[in-house]
C-alpha cells in the first residue's frame, strides 16, 4: 500500500497592520503564538504610515515580560525554542466573502528571532474555547464559525486530493512535523529587512519617542517606544508597552 497523503490542519486568514496573514487554528496548541519577526514588521509597517503606538489602528496594544525564562518545544523539530515575552495584537477577523471584520485582542507568546521559519499566527486552545470564555471555534463544510463574534471565516487549509480513502480517520503523514507547518515567509518582510539594514547605523543612539514620562525604580524594567535618529524605525528589542482596551480572546 502506498504511503497516504499528508493530512491537513485547520487554517485562516486574518489581517494585521492590513496585512493578510494566515491563521493556524490548533486547538492542541497550549497557547497562542507569532514569531518576532512578525511582530517588529508589523510595527515598522505601522510608524511609516504614521500610526502612533497609542492608536487604536496600532498593531499591537501592549507587551509583556516575565521574570522567569520560558521556553517552548514542538515548533521546530528537535529545538527549544525560547518565548521572548507576549505581544497582545490587534487581529481583524476577515469574515467569509468579505474585506472586513470585527477587530479582536489576542495574547501571542512570542518565538525569538530565528527560531521559527513558520511566520504566522497561531490562535491556540484557549483562545478558540467555547463562547463565552473564547472566541467559540467550530468547523463546517466551508467555513471556521466563531460563535462569540457571530461570523464565520474562510477555510484556507489545502484539503484537495486528501478525502478517506474509505471508513478509516486517517494516521498522520510519515514525514510530517509536528504540528505539520511548512516554511511560510512573513508578511512583513520588506519592513522587517528594512529594520535590519538600519541595524548599524547609530545603533546605539535611540531617541524615546512619548509624551508621557517612565520612572523605573531599581532593578526594574519596562518596554519603551524608541526612535532611531534616522529612518524613524521601532528596534526589535525596544517597543512600547500600552494597556489594551478591552478583553482580549487570549493565550
Amino acid at each position: 500500500m502506498d504511503n497516504p497523503p499528508p493530512g491537513y490542519n485547520y487554517r485562516t486568514v486574518t489581517e494585521i497592520a492590513g496585512y493578510p496573514v494566515e491563521t493556524l487554528l490548533d486547538g492542541g496548541a497550549s497557547v497562542s503564538s507569532v514569531t518576532e519577526e512578525l511582530v517588529v514588521g508589523a510595527i515598522n509597517l505601522a510608524r511609516k504610515r504614521g500610526i502612533h503606538p497609542r492608536d487604536e489602528n496600532f498593531p499591537t496594544a501592549q507587551f509583556e515580560r516575565w521574570p522567569v525564562r520560558e521556553t517552548v518545544t514542538g515548533i521546530a523539530r528537535g529545538a527549544i525554542v525560547e518565548l521572548i515575552g507576549a505581544a497582545v495584537l490587534r487581529v481583524k477577523m476577515l469574515e467569509l466573502g468579505k474585506t472586513t471584520g470585527p477587530t479582536i485582542l489576542v495574547r501571542c507568546k512570542v518565538f525569538a528571532k530565528g527560531t521559527s521559519d513558520w511566520h504566522g499566527l497561531i490562535l491556540g486552545a484557549s483562545a478558540l474555547e467555547p463562547a463565552p470564555q473564547g472566541l467559540g471555534h467550530r468547523v463546517t463544510q466551508r467555513a471556521h464559525a466563531f460563535e462569540a463574534l457571530g461570523i464565520l471565516m474562510p477555510r484556507t487549509e489545502d484539503r484537495e486530493g486528501k478525502d478517506r480513502r474509505d471508513d478509516i480517520y486517517k494516521s498522520s503523514h510519515h514525514n510530517s512535523h509536528a504540528i505539520g507547518l511548512e516554511v511560510l515567509p512573513c508578511p512583513f518582510q520588506d519592513e522587517r529587512e528594512h529594520d535590519e539594514g538600519q541595524q548599524d547605523v547609530q545603533a546605539s543612539v535611540l531617541v524615546y519617542d512619548d509624551p508621557h514620562p517612565v520612572m523605573l525604580a531599581p532593578g526594574e524594567g519596562a518596554w519603551l517606544p524608541a526612535l532611531r535618529p534616522e529612518g524613524g524605525e521601532v528596534d526589535g528589542n525596544l517597543i512600547g508597552k500600552f494597556s489594551p482596551s478591552r478583553k482580549p480572546w487570549w493565550r
